[in-house]
């Protein structure tokens, strides 16, 4: 009698926790936004990778989406955590600081592939108009302005 009393009690526990349990809500990403995080290069096939948003007014992250997974839409990212807003306005200007070189240069790979390094995935959208990089690692022969603007979001995002 004691067992099945502990176990109904466990279970009214159990119950309980899972019941108060809330999953975040997946955050929806609407009007001029700025995405960067890493793909590619030789990892564990499971392994995670980080992506950063800048949209409106914050900057957040999303944790789970694989190092090997192709993101096609904006909508499959999970940008679940906010940062504080202290360390928004240290990155606030990014999406519009976009070198035109970049620009000029939407939907193409910048740079020279560095064999199992990976690459940079870059996104944004500046007033309705959709941009898309992938930024390979080596930058030697890359418009200079391009190359700062990538190193600057490699240290703002300690990617």
């Amino acid at each position: 009698m004691k067992k099945f009393s502990y176990l109904i009690g466990l279970l009214l526990t159990m119950a309980t926790l899972y019941s108060c349990t809330k999953t975040p809500t997946k955050y929806k990403v609407v009007g001029d936004y700025f995405i960067m995080g890493r793909s590619g290069g030789f990892t564990m096939p499971n392994a995670s990778t980080t992506y950063y948003l800048i949209n409106n007014g914050q900057l957040r992250k999303d944790m789970t989406q694989g190092r090997q997974s192709i993101i096609t839409n904006v909508d499959d990212f999970n940008f679940h955590y906010m940062f504080h807003p202290a360390d928004y306005v240290g990155v606030n200007d990014i999406p519009y600081s976009i070198p035109s070189a970049l620009l000029d240069r939407n939907n193409q790979t910048i740079g020279m592939m560095i064999p199992d390094a990976g690459n940079i995935d870059m996104r944004a959208s500046i007033n309705g108009v959709m941009y898309k990089w992938t930024i390979e690692y080596n930058l030697d022969s890359v418009d200079v302005s391009i190359k700062d603007f990538v190193n600057r979001c490699e240290s703002a995002f300690n990617n």
